[in-house]
C-alpha cells in the first residue's frame, strides 16, 4: 500500500472501513497501523463523514398522494386517446421501414422501365382479325340466330 493510494482511498470512501474495497481493507489497515502520523488524515476523513451523515435530503420521497394523482391522470389520458387506425406508419413498416422504402421504390421503378423496354408497343402487337381468318362478333352471331332453318 503505498501512501497515494492510501489518501486516496480515505478521500473516496471515507473513514468507515466497511466503505473501502474489500480488497484492500485489510492493507488499509495494517498501513494505517504502521503509520500513526496518518491519523489526522484519517480522523479528517471520520469528521467529513458525520457532517455528510448529518445532511438532510434537500428532496423528499414523493408520497402516495401524488402516486394516487399521477395514475388517476395517466388513466385519465389513455382512456381519452382513441384508437389509432391503420395508416401511413403501418404502411412504412409493412415495406420494411424507412432504411427499405428507397430500395423498393428504385426496384419498381428499373420493373416499369425494364417492361416497358421488352413488352411490344400497341402499334407493332397482332390484331385479333389477323390472326384468324374468321372472327365472329357480336352482329354476324346476331344475324345467325335470326336467319330461319331451311
Amino acid at each position: 500500500m503505498t501512501e497515494q493510494r492510501a489518501h486516496q482511498i480515505l478521500a473516496t470512501y471515507g473513514a468507515d472501513p466497511l466503505n473501502w474495497p474489500e480488497a484492500e481493507r485489510n492493507p488499509l489497515s495494517l498501513w494505517l497501523a504502521a503509520h500513526p502520523t496518518q491519523h489526522q488524515q484519517l480522523q479528517a476523513a471520520a469528521a467529513l463523514d458525520d457532517q455528510l451523515a448529518r445532511l438532510q435530503s434537500p428532496v423528499t420521497p414523493p408520497g402516495s398522494a401524488l402516486e394516487a394523482r399521477i395514475l388517476a391522470q395517466h388513466a385519465q389520458l389513455t382512456a381519452a386517446v382513441p384508437s389509432r387506425t391503420p395508416g401511413f406508419r403501418d404502411l412504412l413498416a409493412i415495406l420494411g421501414g424507412p432504411r427499405l422504402i428507397a430500395p423498393v421504390l428504385a426496384s419498381a421503378f428499373a420493373v416499369g422501365i425494364a417492361l416497358g423496354q421488352w413488352l411490344p408497343e400497341a402499334a407493332d402487337a397482332p390484331t385479333p382479325a389477323a390472326s384468324s381468318a374468321w372472327t365472329p362478333d357480336l352482329f354476324s352471331l346476331a344475324g345467325l340466330l335470326t336467319e330461319s332453318p331451311e
